[in-house]
């Protein structure tokens, strides 16, 4: 909804009913159960923007989502039914975009943002390897990126984009209390990605140049023993070409060239997790070549 020339409002939300129904079948007695459980949310969402001239916009926003919490069998020898609570989020950002009119040479913008995550559920595993899920407590997340792209030429294209994040839990429960202060589970700390395209024409064929590579900055697994587990710190690459010929294109594209073994993801099998040892590498230097075809 337009309020001045050059300010707009925008408003929203997303109404959400839960109903959850549980039964267990239990070996060794009763346990505490709440068969039906039932909850409804409004997660609103409000934004304004402002454009300054033409091409440039600042806006504003807030935001909020929730998962359900639900009902859990736990427990070795003797079951009990623990449940967790569901958890929340509150995102505020601010920015401004510019180059957004069609034909701009150069365009980007940046952002940050503050979230608010309350009762963090976290997916765990007990000492014996059996999963369950739990809430960490209360943190926050920063997050500040930015991003820019050059077009000097109707060929060629530039784009170069980063981002920095911080994340605690400053909240946690007494479960988790020494955890505390401690980086939010599977955010990396920085990144960025620099690509380049070339698209020019020999004669009548088309040439497409393009590549890219691009950096993700350390992150744990979880919080926590045996869970603050590093990960992330790594390079990404690619590279590919293509020739069109009319209605047929060839192609050949590389991803990882320099056949990275970096770790994405410290998490595998829950019964070794506690060792430490798992890792999941990137795809090894993977070639492609292709023929396509319009018809």
């Amino acid at each position: 909804m337009p309020l001045w020339p050059r300010i707009a409002i925008t408003g929203g939300g997303r109404l959400s009913y839960v109903r959850n129904i549980s039964e267990f079948n239990l070996q060794f007695g009763e346990a505490s159960l709440e068969p039906i459980q039932s909850e409804v949310r409004f997660l609103p969402t409000v934004a304004i923007s402002w454009k300054p001239w033409n091409g440039t916009i600042g806006y504003a926003r807030y935001q909020e989502g929730f998962r359900p919490g639900a009902q859990q069998l736990a427990g070795t020898g003797k079951e009990a039914i623990t449940r967790f609570e569901p958890d929340e989020i509150r995102t505020s950002e601010i920015g401004l975009r510019f180059g957004t009119d069609p034909g701009s040479r150069v365009s980007g913008g940046i952002s940050y943002a503050y979230s608010r995550w309350n009762r963090v559920q976290a997916d765990l595993v007990t000492s014996e390897g059996f999963p369950y899920v739990a809430n960490l407590g209360s943190g926050f997340v920063r997050y500040t990126s930015a991003d820019i792209a050059w077009r000097p030429t109707a060929e060629f294209n530039l784009e170069l984009s980063g981002f920095l994040a911080t994340s605690h839990l400053d909240r946690p429960t007494p479960a988790f209390s020494g955890a505390g202060e401690r980086d939010l589970p599977n955010i990396a700390d920085k990144g960025w990605h620099v690509s380049a395209r070339y698209e020019p024409f020999i004669g009548v064929t088309k040439i497409t140049v393009d590549g890219s590579i691009g950096y993700i900055g350390t992150s744990y697994l979880g919080v926590g023993t045996p869970f603050d587990l590093a990960q992330g710190d790594y390079l990404d690459t690619s590279i590919g070409v293509r020739a069109e010929f009319g209605r047929v294109g060839l192609s050949l594209d590389v991803e990882n060239l320099l056949n990275s073994r970096a770790n994405r993801f410290s998490y595998g099998n829950p019964f070794s997790v506690a060792d430490g040892n798992q890792r999941t590498p990137l795809r090894p230097r993977t070639i492609r070549i292709g023929i396509d075809a319009r018809f």
